[in-house]
Protein backbone atom coordinates (compact mmCIF):
# COMPACT_ATOMS: atom_id res chain seq x y z
CA UNK A 1 0.00 0.00 0.00
CA UNK A 2 0.85 3.42 -0.68
CA UNK A 3 0.41 5.84 2.10
CA UNK A 4 -1.41 8.99 1.14
CA UNK A 5 1.68 11.45 1.67
CA UNK A 6 4.28 9.52 -0.31
CA UNK A 7 3.60 11.08 -3.97
CA UNK A 8 3.66 14.29 -2.24
CA UNK A 9 6.99 13.84 -1.05
CA UNK A 10 8.60 15.65 -4.66
CA UNK A 11 7.06 18.57 -4.54
CA UNK A 12 7.75 19.60 -1.12
CA UNK A 13 10.82 21.68 -0.93
CA UNK A 14 12.77 20.82 2.16
CA UNK A 15 16.19 20.90 0.71
CA UNK A 16 16.71 24.49 2.05
CA UNK A 17 16.23 23.95 5.20
CA UNK A 18 18.95 22.19 7.40
CA UNK A 19 18.38 18.39 8.64
CA UNK A 20 18.04 19.42 12.40
CA UNK A 21 15.95 21.62 11.70
CA UNK A 22 13.81 19.34 9.76
CA UNK A 23 14.42 16.29 12.57
CA UNK A 24 12.92 18.43 14.94
CA UNK A 25 10.15 19.57 13.82
CA UNK A 26 9.61 15.98 12.96
CA UNK A 27 9.95 15.06 16.54
CA UNK A 28 7.78 18.27 17.08
CA UNK A 29 4.85 17.13 15.08
CA UNK A 30 5.03 13.61 15.99
CA UNK A 31 4.75 14.87 19.08
CA UNK A 32 1.78 17.08 18.57
CA UNK A 33 -0.06 14.67 16.71
CA UNK A 34 0.44 12.01 18.82
CA UNK A 35 -1.06 14.67 22.13
CA UNK A 36 -3.66 15.52 20.22
CA UNK A 37 -5.34 12.02 19.58
CA UNK A 38 -5.25 10.94 22.85
CA UNK A 39 -6.92 14.45 23.73
CA UNK A 40 -9.29 13.97 21.35
CA UNK A 41 -9.86 10.64 22.58
CA UNK A 42 -10.41 11.89 25.93
CA UNK A 43 -7.50 11.09 27.78
CA UNK A 44 -4.85 12.98 29.77
CA UNK A 45 -1.67 14.65 28.34
CA UNK A 46 1.30 15.26 30.04
CA UNK A 47 3.28 17.79 28.84
CA UNK A 48 5.48 18.71 31.95
CA UNK A 49 8.34 16.87 29.98
CA UNK A 50 8.28 18.51 26.60
CA UNK A 51 10.32 21.54 25.72
CA UNK A 52 9.10 24.75 26.17
CA UNK A 53 8.23 25.82 22.18
CA UNK A 54 5.39 22.33 21.75
CA UNK A 55 3.22 23.68 24.45
CA UNK A 56 1.80 26.37 22.54
CA UNK A 57 0.70 24.10 19.74
CA UNK A 58 -0.89 21.63 21.84
CA UNK A 59 -2.58 24.61 23.75
CA UNK A 60 -3.70 25.84 20.36
CA UNK A 61 -5.06 22.39 19.34
CA UNK A 62 -7.17 22.75 22.65
CA UNK A 63 -8.98 25.78 22.52
CA UNK A 64 -10.06 25.42 19.18
CA UNK A 65 -11.00 21.44 20.18
CA UNK A 66 -12.82 22.92 23.21
CA UNK A 67 -14.61 25.56 21.42
CA UNK A 68 -15.57 24.07 18.15
CA UNK A 69 -15.70 19.93 18.22
CA UNK A 70 -19.58 18.78 19.10
CA UNK A 71 -18.70 15.04 18.42
CA UNK A 72 -15.15 13.17 17.83
CA UNK A 73 -16.41 10.32 15.31
CA UNK A 74 -12.32 9.04 15.32
CA UNK A 75 -8.76 9.82 15.35
CA UNK A 76 -5.90 9.13 13.53
CA UNK A 77 -7.89 6.87 11.87
CA UNK A 78 -6.45 3.82 9.25
CA UNK A 79 -8.54 4.37 5.72
CA UNK A 80 -8.10 2.61 2.98
CA UNK A 81 -8.71 2.28 -1.00
CA UNK A 82 -7.72 -1.35 -1.79
CA UNK A 83 -8.45 -0.28 -5.75
CA UNK A 84 -5.88 2.15 -5.65
CA UNK A 85 -3.69 0.36 -3.15
CA UNK A 86 -3.33 3.86 -0.82
CA UNK A 87 -3.82 3.88 3.01
CA UNK A 88 -3.95 7.29 4.74
CA UNK A 89 -4.46 8.22 8.36
CA UNK A 90 -6.18 11.96 8.88
CA UNK A 91 -5.84 13.19 12.59
CA UNK A 92 -9.39 13.96 13.08
CA UNK A 93 -12.74 12.89 11.88
CA UNK A 94 -15.57 15.17 13.98
CA UNK A 95 -19.19 16.75 13.91
CA UNK A 96 -18.59 20.46 14.17
CA UNK A 97 -20.79 22.67 16.48
CA UNK A 98 -24.31 23.03 14.19
CA UNK A 99 -23.13 20.83 11.48
CA UNK A 100 -24.28 17.53 11.02
CA UNK A 101 -21.85 15.93 8.63
CA UNK A 102 -18.24 14.92 9.48
CA UNK A 103 -15.29 17.38 9.12
CA UNK A 104 -12.44 16.08 8.34
CA UNK A 105 -9.55 18.05 9.77
CA UNK A 106 -5.37 17.67 9.58
CA UNK A 107 -3.38 18.85 11.84
CA UNK A 108 -0.52 21.38 10.85
CA UNK A 109 2.38 22.81 12.73
CA UNK A 110 3.52 24.93 10.08
CA UNK A 111 2.50 28.46 9.96
CA UNK A 112 2.79 28.82 5.98
CA UNK A 113 0.16 26.44 3.88
CA UNK A 114 1.86 24.01 1.79
CA UNK A 115 1.02 23.36 -1.99
CA UNK A 116 0.78 19.91 -0.98
CA UNK A 117 -2.14 19.90 1.88
CA UNK A 118 -5.19 20.50 -0.49
CA UNK A 119 -4.25 17.77 -2.62
CA UNK A 120 -3.50 15.23 0.59
CA UNK A 121 -6.98 16.62 2.08
CA UNK A 122 -8.75 15.52 -1.18
CA UNK A 123 -7.25 11.96 -0.93
CA UNK A 124 -8.28 11.78 2.60
CA UNK A 125 -11.42 12.79 1.91
CA UNK A 126 -12.10 10.19 -1.00
CA UNK A 127 -10.73 7.46 1.67
CA UNK A 128 -13.17 8.58 4.14
CA UNK A 129 -16.45 8.36 1.61
CA UNK A 130 -15.38 5.59 0.41
CA UNK A 131 -15.18 3.74 3.65
CA UNK A 132 -18.36 4.86 4.42
CA UNK A 133 -17.78 8.11 6.30
CA UNK A 134 -19.82 11.13 5.59
CA UNK A 135 -17.72 14.16 5.22
CA UNK A 136 -18.69 17.56 4.76
CA UNK A 137 -16.09 19.81 5.50
CA UNK A 138 -12.33 18.94 4.71
CA UNK A 139 -9.24 21.23 5.86
CA UNK A 140 -5.77 21.76 7.73
CA UNK A 141 -6.08 23.22 11.33
CA UNK A 142 -2.35 25.17 11.63
CA UNK A 143 -1.78 25.15 15.25
CA UNK A 144 -0.01 28.68 16.58
CA UNK A 145 3.43 27.90 18.48
CA UNK A 146 2.56 30.84 20.89
CA UNK A 147 -0.78 28.99 21.69
CA UNK A 148 -2.47 31.56 19.65
CA UNK A 149 -6.04 30.51 17.81
CA UNK A 150 -5.49 28.09 15.28
CA UNK A 151 -6.19 28.51 11.84
CA UNK A 152 -8.79 26.37 10.10
CA UNK A 153 -8.36 26.35 6.48
CA UNK A 154 -11.40 25.08 4.59
CA UNK A 155 -10.52 22.94 1.08
CA UNK A 156 -14.04 23.46 -1.14
CA UNK A 157 -12.20 22.35 -4.60
CA UNK A 158 -12.06 18.83 -4.02
CA UNK A 159 -12.62 17.73 -7.30
CA UNK A 160 -9.50 19.67 -8.94
CA UNK A 161 -7.38 18.87 -5.38
CA UNK A 162 -7.99 15.33 -5.90
CA UNK A 163 -7.65 14.95 -9.83
CA UNK A 164 -3.79 16.94 -9.08
CA UNK A 165 -3.52 14.22 -6.19
CA UNK A 166 -4.29 11.52 -8.64
CA UNK A 167 -2.13 12.62 -11.06
CA UNK A 168 0.86 12.71 -8.53
CA UNK A 169 -0.09 9.41 -7.57
CA UNK A 170 0.19 8.12 -10.96
CA UNK A 171 3.59 9.65 -11.37
CA UNK A 172 5.04 7.59 -7.85
CA UNK A 173 3.20 4.58 -9.56
CA UNK A 174 4.94 4.97 -12.59
CA UNK A 175 8.40 5.52 -10.46
CA UNK A 176 8.11 2.44 -8.36
CA UNK A 177 7.06 0.21 -11.23
CA UNK A 178 10.65 1.29 -12.65
CA UNK A 179 8.98 2.79 -15.68
CA UNK A 180 11.01 5.32 -17.91
CA UNK A 181 14.43 3.22 -17.19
Amino acid sequence: MIRTTQPLKPFNKFDQIHPDVLDYASERGTTIHHACHVYGQGGFVLTSQWPPDYHGFFYSYMNWFDKYVEKVIDTEIELIDEDLDLVGHPDLLCIIIGDTKITLVDLKTPLAESFTWKPQLSCYRHLAIKNGYDIGRVGSLRLKGNGGRAIFSEYTDSAADFAAYMNMLMIEKYRLSGGGK
